[in-house]
């Protein structure tokens, strides 16, 4: 019902992520997780942070 969700860019080398992974893995508190490997990382906020920062605060 409820989900945590993160966004980490990393700019390392492959065994920190294969290390990175594999603690994900044997975790139980991790259910899912995706690697996703690009080019140039971006500097931006993610849209959910967006979305945040656009809405009216009371």
């Amino acid at each position: 019902r409820k989900g945590h969700y993160s966004l980490i860019n990393i700019d390392g080398p492959a065994e920190a992520i294969h290390e990175l992974e594999r603690r994900q893995r044997i975790s139980e508190d991790v259910m899912r997780y995706l690697t996703v490997r690009v080019e140039t990382l971006s500097d931006e906020p993610s849209p959910v942070l967006s979305r945040k920062e656009r809405r009216p605060r009371d």
